[in-house]
């Protein structure tokens, strides 16, 4: 419908229930747009990356975090898992949640 060229699969819902049955594959890229629990699943969403895909994080970080302290956590989580931040591709305040609160929209190309 969409004229896409190349083969598209969509992946929908939790992911620990999604890979469970599709572990096998690797993943171009990971939207994770729960701000309030996107980062229970990074764990997962590291694992399942292709290198050089892209994950699409979104997170409420207090003003004082963010940028360094918030990218700086980001990068041991994943090294943690034995991944690599590659770069960050953006990054960006999508909106206040509370005072001093902002929702952080990153896209991080993972090696």
């Amino acid at each position: 419908l969409n004229k896409v060229e190349n083969y598209v699969k969509i992946f929908e819902g939790d992911v620990r229930k999604v890979i469970k049955n599709n572990f096998h594959q690797k993943f171009d890229r990971i939207i994770m747009n729960l701000p309030s629990k996107a980062y229970e699943f990074l764990d997962v969403a590291s694992k399942v990356v292709k290198s050089n895909g892209v994950i699409h994080y979104y997170q409420f970080v207090p003003e004082s975090e963010y940028p360094t302290e918030f990218l700086e956590d980001l990068r041991n989580y994943f090294e943690k898992y034995g991944r690599k931040i590659g770069k960050i591709l953006s990054k960006r305040k999508v909106r206040a949640y509370a005072p001093y609160i902002w929702q952080i929209g990153i896209d991080i190309l993972i090696q």
